[in-house]
This record gives C-alpha cells, structure tokens and sequence, in this order.
C-alpha cells in the first residue's frame, strides 16, 4: 500500500506486532503459515491472511475512522472504499487465500453507457452484455511449459527474450512458466524417469529430463513470470515436498545456505502429474482411486504450507486428460465430490490436463473430433464439473487446465500450425468462460518437436501461428470477463469414438478493460465455409480494429502462411469471420 503513504498506513504494523507479541501461536501462524489448531481461539480459519486482514480493519477505525466497518465474521470478500476517491482495499474474506489487494481508481473496468443487446429474431449473432461482469481475467491462460534441461536448449537465451513478447497487459500482467510434468513424478513407459528429486541434481544440467532447479528459476526470472511448480508425489514424500517449498521461499532454507539462490516467494503448486493415469510411477502404490490419492495429497499440502513463509496456493490432480476420468477413479463430478471432501480446505484449485481425448477426440487423424473437444469440455463442465465444485469445494476453489496442445505428435505442421492455433483459441475461450485460471501451452522447447508450440527449426524468429495468437491476444483484451450470449449460431454434428457434440461452427467470448475498451473474441473452428453474424453490442461504437489470425490455407496453414492483420471493421452489419480463423474486436465507446 505504498501508494497511500501519509494517509492510510493505519498502524498496520503496530497493530500485527501486537498480535505476534502477545500470541506465540498467531506469531507462528502469520509469519510461517501454520494452520490454526483446536487449542487456539476459533474465531479464525486455517488461513493466516484473513487474520491480518482483520487487524488490518481494526486498525482502519482507529487509525483514520472514515472508512466504513463491515459487520463480522465475513464470509466473502470484503471491499472498502477509501476517504476522498481514493480507490478502494479488498480483503477476501475469512475464507480466501489470497492477499489483500489494493486498487486506485480506474484499476476496474469502468461502465458503458449502454442497452442490453438486442438481435433480430432468428437472426445469427453474439450479444455481448458490456456491463455484466463474471469475473476478472487471468493472465496466467497465457503460460507455457519448460520441457528441456540447460545442457539442450538451443538459442535458449533468444527464445526467452522472444517469449518476453507473450507478456499480457491485462488481468495481473503476468505470463506464467510451469516447472515440471511428466518425468517429476517418474514413467513407467520411460526408464530414465525416474522421479525429480531436486537435491540430487544440484549443479547438473542434464541429461533429460532432469537437472538443478536453479536453471528453471534462472528462466522464469528472465522472463518476470509467475511460476507453477509441480511436487514430486508418485516417488516422493510429503518431507521432500515441504523442503522444495522452503528452497524456494524460505529465506532461512538450509539447502538455499548450501546452494545459493534468491527467495521466489512461489506461489503456485500442483501434487503430481496425471497421477491418475496407470503409467505414472506412484499411482499403483498411492493413487489407485482418488480417495486414495486425496488422503496422501492433503498430507503433502500441509507440509508444504508449513514450509513457505509467504501463502501458497495448492492444486490437486483431478483428471488426466480433459474427459475428467482417472484410472481407477470415480469419474467426473463424483470423483471431483471425492477429492474436495477428502481434501476440505487443503486444496485451492483441481487440475486437468486439456488434451483432446476419449469419448470425444479420435486422434488418429479425424480433426473435427479433436476441435469439437473444447465445446464438449462445455458442455461437461457446465452440466457436471462446475456445479459439483460448487457444491464441495470450498469457497473460491477453481480450475486450472496445466497442460494442452493437440497433441498431434504425428503431424507437427497441424500440431503447432493454424490448426493449432485454433484449438489453442478454443482452449482460452472455455477458459474465459468457466473462469479457468490458469491454461498452459505445452510446450516451449522439445527437441522442434509437435509439442514445441512457439518456434520452429528452433529459430526464435519463425514464431508459430499459436504465438502469433498469443501475442494477439496479450496486447488485446481486457481486465475483466463479461457475459456474452449466442444467437442462431450454425452448427455441426460431430460424431466422435463414443460420444456426440453438435458444435458450433463460432466460439466466443468477451472482456473490458481498465480504459473502458470492449474487447470481443470470435473463433472460427471449422475449416469448410466463412460465416457471417452479427456483433450487439447495445452502443454505437466510435471505433472498431480488427485483430485476425488466418492463413492462406485453412487448417493446414503453418508459419509461412499465416499472420495478423489489423484493420478498421464494421460492426453495424453483419461481420464475415474466415473460415480457420481468430478475430479480435478492439472496440471504443
């Protein structure tokens, strides 16, 4: 809050010192992130910050006594203005996870003057309701994977600084750089995965898939993003887990003495790697059913909890692919019911994994399945997912998809080409939509591989039609996601190995930024025709650009053929959006 220095310090730190001095047990709990326990006063949850976040509100009253009190105990997230059109403090509440957050004014998306959107019946078009706010925007849907080691990692340097191009100006303006996946746990299938233990490899930089630790922060540094670490379960304990948590963030961190360097303050973790899946080490001896799985993973969670100083976020595999099925597991909602009841409070987000798969996806060559697998994610979440997270999860439990391609390794153009790209597109448009808040491209560097998505012949300057979609989208969206609803949308049934979708042919979404700007996505999946709908928007704009993705051939356009165009569009009639294509609507009020 140094931006309020001189008028709304609040004696904060004199009010916390108090706590610390006069409670050993709080003092423990909010400098290391001890959970409270039965024998200390239960007027807290688990966490440490809404504590503070309640000497913070005390010392508010006393310090300036003009912002209002809310009643409490509090149950959601409190938001307090300050005196003389300061912004605004928010607090999330005694069961939030998250820190304070302060705002200034004009950090929100300010109100249009607007009506609701009307269409034509029976006419096609997307009604984008301007002032319906669903939730913010994650910046961290844009992120990628590191799948190399130091010793292998051609033009490393320059892919990074390349890869600084991807950074969002919207929703955090984070990019975010997952470290670890399928060796962390070990393979079956694979015998040099083994499980990555992290103090077994200090000042190695290979062979892959392991090396030290160090060399991934080093990246994640370079390129400023959050990171996601992924903890070795199927092969380690919850032991190893809590000192890889305190290598990266506790400053008093003996391996850290050892093997020097700065404090992450990490905040993202994931238990595992499609631990639900038969062919990861571990699953067999601790993750046969997902009860099974849960009970292990809230022993790891807390673990780790205790060794950061700072709060960390915790998530807990919940499906291999994106069916949301395990291997032995309750399947879908019943298994998310499961873990979120076996877990309780020690779980933040659940994980899948979105790669095109059974019953939808036949990924022997039948595209149409594998783009119609994002509107049967929809249709799944929507109807089972989501509402049973709802129902057992606690409050701002969320989903993460952290990891996705085509997975086409048998046809690289396809896989990192247009085709690609539009899957990609579809994959952040769910994302939007269900308030998935992180979304991982797979990956950064694999030996210019299918799943390299970003560069090709691993040329920093040959950019795949999937970056030139990221970086679209990172210089043109908004800060807040806003209700968007479909109207006469054509369709087409696609018919899968063992399920069915009629798909529509356009995949939408919608934001507004901090500038006031509307900011509207349109995705044509199909490869066959244009198609031609309306935008309303319930104003006149007084400008429109364009931002499209296409290329000269459809799906099977690849980097030498496709690019971005910026143009001045019209959206008082009907717009025509090309066939295989990623349209972005920058609109002013």
């Amino acid at each position: 809050m140094s931006g309020y220095r001189g008028f709304a310090e609040w004696q904060v730190l004199g009010v916390t010192e108090v706590l610390l001095n006069q409670n050993p047990a709080i003092s423990r709990q909010l400098r290391y992130g001890e959970p409270f326990r039965k024998e200390n006063p239960p007027v807290m949850q688990r966490k440490t910050l809404p504590l503070l976040s309640s000497a913070v509100l005390i010392s508010m009253v006393a310090g300036c006594g003009e912002a209002s009190f809310p009643n409490l105990p509090s149950t959601g997230p409190i938001s307090i203005p300050l005196p003389g059109n300061n912004g605004s403090i928010t607090f999330p509440g005694f069961d939030g996870s998250n820190p304070p957050v302060t705002s200034k004014p004009g950090d929100q998306a300010p109100p249009v003057a607007a009506q609701p959107p009307t269409l034509t019946p029976g006419a096609s078009g997307i009604k984008v309701f301007v002032n319906e706010t669903l939730h913010p925007a994650s910046s961290f849907v844009l992120a990628t994977n590191r799948n190399h080691v130091e010793e292998y990692f051609p033009n490393g340097a320059a892919k990074l600084e390349k890869l600084k191009e991807l950074r969002p100006n919207w929703g955090g303006a984070r990019y975010m750089y997952r470290i670890g996946h399928g060796p962390t746990d070990g393979r079956h299938d694979y015998n040099y995965m083994t499980g990555y233990h992290f103090e077994k490899h200090w000042n190695k930089n290979g062979g892959y898939p392991y090396d030290d630790i160090r060399n991934a922060l080093k990246e994640a540094n370079t390129l400023d993003a959050e990171q996601l670490h992924v903890i070795n379960f199927g092969t380690g304990s919850a032991e190893e887990a809590g000192r890889y948590v305190s290598y990266l963030n506790n400053p008093n961190d003996a391996n850290r003495a050892k093997y020097p360097y700065p404090v992450q303050n990490a905040k993202f973790f994931e238990i595992g790697n499609e631990i639900s899946w038969s062919k990861v080490r571990g699953h067999k001896e601790y993750a046969s059913t997902e009860i099974k799985y849960a009970t292990r993973a809230k022993q790891f969670a807390q673990a780790m909890r205790k060794a950061s100083p700072v709060p960390i976020q915790i998530g807990a595999v919940a499906s291999t692919n994106s069916n949301w099925m395990g291997e032995g597991w309750a399947q879908k909602g019943q298994g998310v019911k499961n873990i979120l009841q076996t877990m309780g409070d020690d779980v933040d987000f659940l994980i899948y994994h979105g790669y095109p798969s059974w019953p939808m996806a036949n990924k022997g060559g039948d595209k149409m399945t594998i783009m119609a697998q994002n509107a049967w994610n929809d249709r799944l979440l929507t109807n089972e997912i989501v509402p049973a997270i709802k129902q057992y999860g606690k409050k701002g439990t969320y989903i993460a998809n952290t990891e996705f391609f085509t997975e086409m390794y048998n046809d690289v153009k396809s896989a990192r080409g247009m085709f690609g790209a539009l899957y990609s597109a579809d994959t952040l448009t769910l994302a939007f939509k269900h308030d998935i808040r992180i979304a991982n491209q797979f990956c950064i560097d694999h030996k210019d591989m299918a799943d390299a998505s970003f560069f090709v012949g691993n040329d920093p300057n040959a950019v795949t039609p999937i970056f030139m979609f990221n970086k679209m989208l990172a210089k043109a969206w908004g800060d807040t996601v806003v209700k968007v609803e479909g109207q006469a949308i054509p369709s087409i049934h696609v018919k899968g190995p063992s399920d069915s979708i009629d798909m529509p042919k356009l995949a939408f979404t919608a934001s507004k930024g901090r500038d006031g700007k509307v900011y509207v996505m349109v995705t044509n999946r199909t490869n066959d025709s244009d198609v031609t709908s309306n935008v309303a928007l319930g104003f006149t704009p007084k400008a429109v650009t364009a931002h499209v993705l296409k290329g000269s051939n459809g799906w099977a356009s690849d980097h030498t053929n496709t690019s971005v165009t910026t143009q001045p569009a019209n959206l008082g009639s009907a717009y025509t959006f090309p066939k295989a294509s990623v349209t972005i609507f920058e609109i002013t009020p």
